[in-house]
């Protein structure tokens, strides 16, 4: 009888009565496969990294110039807002008004075309730089000669300057300097 035999097992009839061992018993333990690692990664798994880094890459260009746009076009969100508060302003006080809107104007255009160009035009100029013509020529007035003069205008005539004012506003460029 062999000596790797454990378990004999009882004669069988059928094979003439021989002692048969155990088959399980004589089976090796199983090896476990290796684990399954995550690299290298699926093309599938290349294809979507790839697509991502695209998307990061064009949102930040995105951000980038929003962020830009922003910054170039602040002094007319500024202008803007300063030219509301101007028409809550005291309606009697029309040259307070007039003076406001110049000097929010004058601001607006030099951060638009740079002081060299803007700061030492005259209002009729300054006005039209690189734009069709917004203002008419009563609010032109108003501008060149009752700003000097200290002449009070009508409360209408300065409606009317601030309706132009925001439609001027809107047309100016971006910043100088700034790219987009």
């Amino acid at each position: 009888m062999p000596s790797n035999l454990t378990h004999p097992m009882p004669a069988s009839p059928l094979l003439g009565g021989q002692t048969q061992t155990d088959p399980l018993a004589a089976l090796q333990p199983s090896i476990a496969p290796q684990p399954i690692t995550w690299w290298p990664v699926a093309p599938g798994w290349w294809l979507v990294a790839a697509l991502l880094l695209l998307l990061l890459g064009v949102s930040a260009i995105w951000i980038l110039r929003r962020k830009r746009r922003q910054q170039a076009t602040r002094y007319q969100r500024e202008a803007h807002h300063l030219l509301t508060w101007v028409s809550t302003l005291d309606k009697q006080d029309t040259l307070a008004q007039l003076q406001e809107i110049a000097r929010i104007l004058r601001r607006a255009a030099i951060s638009a075309y740079g002081r060299e160009q803007a700061g030492v035009k005259p209002w009729t100029e300054l006005v039209q730089l690189d734009q069709k013509p917004v203002f008419d020529d009563s609010s032109l007035h108003l501008l060149g000669n009752c700003l000097y003069q200290k002449q009070a205008p009508q409360p209408e005539e300065i409606q009317h300057l601030l309706t132009q004012a925001e439609h001027w506003l809107q047309q100016l460029p971006s910043c100088r300097g700034t790219k987009e």
